[in-house]
């Protein structure tokens, strides 16, 4: 038995986009960042998660901000790259995550399917935000 089905747009309530950075960062959904190694992704997606992840004010903005984010990397090691930076960010560790492959002695996911990531969102509970 197939686990998809149709559904029509009819039965589908329309909802408004909350943003977390109007309007490049939504609430909920995933956000890509691209671009080339060196410009600076990695150090303004860390910055905005350790304001995320500790309740902070968004640069040029009176809004604070507080909840968890998942943050899927596929250049840097976690151990050594990622965490040591969300560390010197004073991120709220606890409040950030990724999806790894279980029993990955590495910690890191570099091939993945969006069929993946849904199935683990929804079976640890966690939305992006």
């Amino acid at each position: 038995m197939s686990d998809y089905g149709i559904v029509y747009y009819k039965d589908i309530e329309s909802r408004k986009i909350e943003w977390l950075l109007y309007p490049y960062i939504p609430y909920g959904k995933i956000t890509l960042v691209p671009g080339a190694p060196g410009e600076g992704k990695a150090t303004f997606i860390l910055s905005l998660l350790s304001i995320l992840s500790t309740g902070g004010t968004l640069p040029s903005s009176d809004v604070s901000v507080s909840g968890n984010a998942i943050y899927q990397n596929t250049e840097d090691d976690s151990a050594n790259i990622i965490k040591p930076r969300l560390e010197r960010h004073a991120a709220d560790c606890s409040k950030i995550c990724f999806i790894s492959k279980q029993n990955d002695a590495v910690q890191t996911l570099r091939c993945f399917s969006s069929a993946k990531i849904t199935a683990n969102l929804w079976s640890a509970g966690t939305i992006i935000t």
